[in-house]
């Protein structure tokens, strides 16, 4: 007995194909790009979100992640940024009492959108929220990750593996899995110059390439590169960039504090915790005295 499909059955595969029709007539995305909820910024109650929220006499708002997944349609297509890109994202995380925070990992995918079970393509960045603020924080509330775009992109894809319900955390009768509460995200293309007074030392053969000090005030991004294989994980100050293939060996962007107008303390750390790599004046100077 062959079963047809309903109309309900065809209803998503539809609305799939209409949003990836959508998405390849997309025009170039213009950057810097910043987007408000309340001020363009209006991500679908479908993919992963649910209806804004203000406050009273406010314009501007938030939107709260519901489950482990959120894709974000962006307003054009992204392509053609080899140096990647920052994405700055305003958000408050849902941390119950006794959590440590919400882990949230970023992504660009194409029109398709994102895996079911998180970002895994697309130059993905993972960073730790905890108490309301990110670890790698460039303001309150703000998070800043490096991406490096495998390809055309059209979507921006979190990942939130630590979404929880208020009713499961005893606090409401809330049902929906919060992650973070959302309120603008940016995006600015980045600018990498070459890393003139740095080195790394650690494993062989692995460089800095190039540094960015201008796009963020307060951090720099730093180009990583070596061959072969990459360590099983890099993180610097809490803040982890997926490595890509890049010229037979792999490259990886990082975002991490500047403090007070010297360079920072910098280890660059496999997943288990070993430091590998350590970022170093060309010189052996102090760091505080390293042009900046």
């Amino acid at each position: 007995v062959l079963a047809l499909p309903g109309a309900d059955d065809l209803r998503p595969l539809a609305a799939g194909f209409g949003r990836l029709a959508a998405a390849l007539a997309l025009p170039p995305l213009a950057l810097p790009w910043r987007q408000t909820i309340g001020g363009g910024l209006d991500p679908a109650p479908g993919m992963g979100w649910s209806p804004p929220e203000y406050a009273p006499g406010n314009d501007t708002g938030w939107v709260w992640s519901d489950g482990p997944l959120a894709r974000l349609d962006l307003p054009g297509a992204l392509d053609g940024f080899p140096a990647g890109l920052l994405c700055l994202i305003e958000a408050q995380p849902f941390v119950p009492p006794g959590a440590a925070g919400q882990r949230l990992t970023l992504a660009l995918a194409g029109p398709e959108g994102g895996r079911e079970d998180g970002p895994q393509e697309g130059g993905g960045a993972a960073v730790q929220q905890g108490g309301g603020a990110a670890v790698q924080q460039a303001a309150p509330g703000r998070l800043a990750v490096a991406l490096l775009p495998a390809g055309a992109a059209t979507q921006l894809v979190l990942g939130l593996p630590d979404a929880i319900s208020p009713a499961a955390a005893g606090l409401s009768d809330d049902v929906r899995a919060l992650g973070i509460a959302l309120s603008a995200v940016e995006l600015r293309p980045l600018a990498p110059v070459p890393a003139v007074g740095w080195r790394i030392e650690g494993a062989p053969g692995v460089a800095l390439a190039a540094v960015d000090a201008a796009s963020l005030p307060g951090a720099l991004v730093l180009w990583v590169e070596g061959p072969g294989e990459p360590p099983a994980g890099l993180s610097a100050a809490g803040t982890i960039a997926r490595p890509q293939r890049h010229a037979g060996g792999w490259r990886a962007v990082v975002v991490v504090p500047q403090g007070e107008g010297r360079l920072p303390d910098l280890g660059l750390l496999t997943a288990v915790g070993e430091t590998v790599l350590r970022l170093v004046p060309a010189e052996d100077r102090p760091a505080k005295d390293m042009p900046q």
